[in-house]
């Protein structure tokens, strides 16, 4: 059976990817963990990426630094220590020996920049890398992660990497290894593609003319809406969490 995801690790510190937490890491409040199964299911979906090592970086609004042995300097590209570049060297084919990836580029914008975790990725067909912050966890205000889709089951494997804007200006910014750093997961490459939509009122859903519309609409909201006597009372406030995790249990 294929992976959905392979991940190859080339840089042998490095952290192993993470299956993804529902709890987001304990960041999630505690209700929500309890009685939010969409929250839960975002915060799980995929697999956590760390940085291959620990860093401190600084930004005075146009240069980025790197702490290097106590002092601040600037850079374009951070290679690993050497004996990493041995180990790469010894295994790659005679072509790519002496050009192994490095763990940090500055990009040309000014507070960007490239962390490489290590690994490299590729995906099953028709299986796309969805790229993107850790869900539900919002501490950190000094840098923020992009977001993409990779087609990794053609463009593979790849570089799996990400890109941070720095934020904060004249302070020092660490970035722990032992700390993820951002999240991934496979998705259906028909789910990527430009999706049709229709817009409509209540005034539409409310038009006699419109049964096959107002129908479904009004008898889903009778699911969906709370309105204490009117709508159907609720067993409890984790009904539906309770329900979805028996679904998940009892399998498809």
């Amino acid at each position: 059976m294929t992976a959905d995801i392979t991940f190859t690790r080339g840089y042998q510190p490095a952290h192993l990817p993470m299956p993804a937490d529902r709890g987001a890491l304990g960041y999630l409040p505690m209700a929500a963990f309890q009685y939010c199964e969409s929250v839960r299911v975002a915060s799980g979906m995929g697999w956590y990426l760390f940085p291959p090592k620990t860093m401190s970086l600084m930004f005075d609004g146009r240069e980025t630094f790197i702490a290097d042995e106590g002092q601040w300097r600037t850079f374009s590209a951070e290679p690993f220590e050497p004996e990493f570049h041995q180990h790469w060297n010894q295994h790659a084919p005679e072509k790519f020996r002496g050009h192994a990836p490095n763990h940090l580029r500055r990009l040309s914008d000014p507070g960007i920049v490239q962390i490489w975790t290590g690994h490299f990725v590729e995906t099953a067909p028709d299986l796309w890398l969805h790229i993107r912050p850790i869900v539900n966890k919002n501490d950190v205000s000094a840098f923020s992660c992009f977001e993409a889709i990779v087609e990794t089951d053609s463009f593979r494997p790849m570089p799996l990497f990400m890109n941070i804007k720095i934020h904060r200006t004249g302070s020092e910014i660490l970035i722990e290894k032992d700390m993820p750093l951002f999240q991934v997961a496979a998705i259906e490459k028909s789910s990527v593609r430009r999706q049709s939509s229709v817009i409509q009122s209540l005034e539409d859903v409310a038009d006699p003319a419109a049964s096959d519309r107002a129908e479904p609409f009004w008898s889903g909201l009778n699911d969906t809406l709370r309105i204490s006597g009117v709508t159907p009372q609720r067993k409890s406030m984790g009904a539906y969490a309770a329900n979805a995790r028996k679904r998940e249990k009892s399998g498809p």
